[in-house]
C-alpha cells in the first residue's frame, strides 16, 4: 500500500485552519501537532499528535509510529518556539527543507541580534545580555541606562517575556530583569534599546537562497481601550518608507537578512521597525509566515501551499504566488471583551455578518467557556475577523464599524 503524502503543521489554532484546508486541497495529508487536545482546527487534520512544539522527540516519536501509512514530505511551525522541531522533522525524514539550519539563530534573539549587526544590518543596540541570574548586577554595572529600554528573553517565548521599561513607569530595568528572572530562572536575558515607531512585517518564502516576498503587514498599535481589536492589515502601506534607503527591494533586504542566518529555504518574517528617528531597524526574524490566513483569505496567492509545492517537485508551483496584480487589501481583527465570568451568548454577531467586507468571523469563545482577562490590558479574546475591500478607505472604514460591534454577554461564575 503506497503512503499519503503528509505535512508536518506544528500548531492548530483557529487561524491555521485556512492552510490547512488548502494544504488539504491539494492532496496532502495533514498531520496536526498541537498541545490542546483537540486543537480548534481538529477536523481538518488526518492525524494529530497531543504534544507540546518543543517537544521534539516526542513528536519524533509519534511521526515514527505513523511511517507505515504517512511519508512525511514537509514541516511547519507557526511560531518561532517550534523551529527545532521542524528542523530535526527535517533531518530525520529526509526533508528538503532547514535540515541544516541552526535553530538558535532564531530562538536566541541575541544570537539573531549580533549575526545581524556582524552582516551590517541595523538592529537596536544591545546594553547587556546573559543568564537571567547575572542580570541585575550586570545592568547596575552599566551604569547609567537611557531613559527607555526593552528587557526581554532571549527565547522571546511568544512574547510573553518582553519588560518595556519606559520613563514614568514603575518597572526599572533591574525590577524588571528579576521579575523575568523570577519566572524563567534558566533563561537568558537581553537588554536593548526601545525604538519608538511604526513596526511592520514583511513575507519572504526563501528556496534555495532566491528570497521572494509575499505579503507586507502593518499592525495598529494596541489601543487604550481593552475591548478595542488589534488590527493586522496588508498590504502595509509604508513598506517603503519602512526599508528606507537600507535595500534597494523588499528581495534584497530579504536576501540579506536570510544570508545573515544562514536560512536558505522555507518561510521566512522579518519584524521591522521604522523609528521616528527616521531610521529602520530590524526588531525580529521569524522562520514562519507573519498573517498566512489573511493572505489566503484575500486572495494573495497562498505561500504554504507554494511551499509544499515545490518540496514535492511540482514544477508549477509558482501558481501559489501572490497574483501580478496584487490582491484587495485586507484586515485581520483580533476581538476581545473585559468581561469576567462565564459565557452565555455573543451580542452583535447579526450586526457583524451584514457587513459586506466581512469575509470570515470565527468565535473563539463557546458558550459556557469561562473568560478570565489576563495581561497587561486584562481582556480576553472573543473572536477573529476577516474583512477585505478593494478599496482602503472603504476597508478602513468598516473595520471601524466592526470594532466594539461584537461582545459577550457573560453570567457569574458558580
Amino acid at each position: 500500500m503506497s503512503r499519503k503524502p503528509a505535512f508536518v503543521y506544528i500548531g492548530g489554532s483557529q487561524p491555521q485552519i485556512p492552510a490547512l484546508a488548502t494544504l488539504r486541497a491539494i492532496g496532502l495529508a495533514v498531520i496536526l501537532v498541537d498541545r490542546d487536545p483537540p486543537p480548534s482546527s481538529v477536523a481538518l487534520a488526518d492525524h494529530v499528535i497531543v504534544a507540546d512544539a518543543t517537544a521534539t522527540q516526542i513528536i519524533i516519536d509519534q511521526l515514527r509510529l505513523l511511517e507505515n501509512e504517512y511519508e512525511v514530505v514537509a514541516a511547519y511551525g507557526i511560531a518561532d518556539y517550534a523551529v527545532a522541531s521542524v528542523v530535526e522533522i527535517a533531518r530525520t525524514f529526509e526533508v528538503s527543507g532547514p535540515m541544516g539550519l541552526e535553530a538558535e539563530n532564531f530562538t536566541d534573539k541575541f544570537k539573531t541580534s549580533r549575526l545581524l549587526s556582524e552582516a551590517g544590518i541595523p538592529v537596536p543596540h544591545v546594553y547587556w545580555s546573559g543568564p537571567a541570574g547575572d542580570a541585575s548586577a550586570g545592568i547596575a554595572a552599566l551604569g547609567e541606562l537611557p531613559e527607555s529600554v526593552v528587557v526581554k528573553l532571549t527565547s522571546g517565548n511568544n512574547s510573553k517575556g518582553v519588560r518595556l521599561c519606559l520613563p514614568g513607569d514603575r518597572s526599572s530595568p533591574i525590577s524588571a530583569a528579576r521579575d523575568l528572572a523570577l519566572q524563567f530562572p534558566d533563561a537568558g536575558l537581553v537588554v536593548e534599546e526601545f525604538v519608538a515607531g511604526e513596526i511592520g512585517n514583511i513575507d519572504f518564502l526563501v528556496l534555495d537562497d532566491v528570497c521572494i516576498p509575499v505579503s507586507s503587514t502593518i499592525r495598529r498599535a494596541d489601543a487604550t481601550d481593552p475591548t478595542l481589536s488589534s488590527w493586522l492589515e496588508q498590504p502595509n502601506p509604508h513598506f517603503e518608507v519602512l526599508i528606507g534607503d537600507g535595500a534597494s527591494s523588499l528581495a534584497e533586504l530579504g536576501a540579506q537578512v536570510a544570508g545573515a542566518l544562514g536560512y536558505r529555504r522555507g518561510p521566512f518574517t522579518i519584524d521591522v521597525i521604522h523609528g521616528r528617528d527616521g531610521e529602520f531597524r530590524i526588531l525580529e526574524v521569524s522562520p514562519h509566515f507573519h498573517c498566512l490566513s489573511l493572505d489566503i483569505e484575500r486572495g494573495n496567492g497562498n505561500p504554504i501551499c507554494a511551499y509544499a509545492a515545490w518540496l514535492l517537485g511540482d514544477l508549477d508551483w509558482r501558481r501559489f504566488l501572490p497574483p501580478e496584480h496584487g490582491a484587495d487589501p485586507g484586515i485581520l481583527m483580533q476581538i476581545f471583551s473585559s468581561h469576567r465570568g462565564r459565557v452565555v451568548e455573543f451580542e452583535g454577531e447579526a450586526r457583524m455578518r451584514q457587513e459586506n467586507a466581512l469575509r470570515k468571523l470565527a468565535p473563539l469563545a463557546k458558550p459556557g467557556q469561562e473568560l478570565r482577562p489576563q495581561g497587561a490590558k486584562d481582556r480576553s479574546a472573543i473572536a477573529l475577523a476577516w474583512i477585505v475591500d478593494g478599496d482602503r478607505s472603504a476597508l478602513h472604514a468598516a473595520a471601524e464599524r466592526l470594532d466594539g460591534a461584537l461582545g459577550v454577554r457573560v453570567e457569574a461564575s458558580a
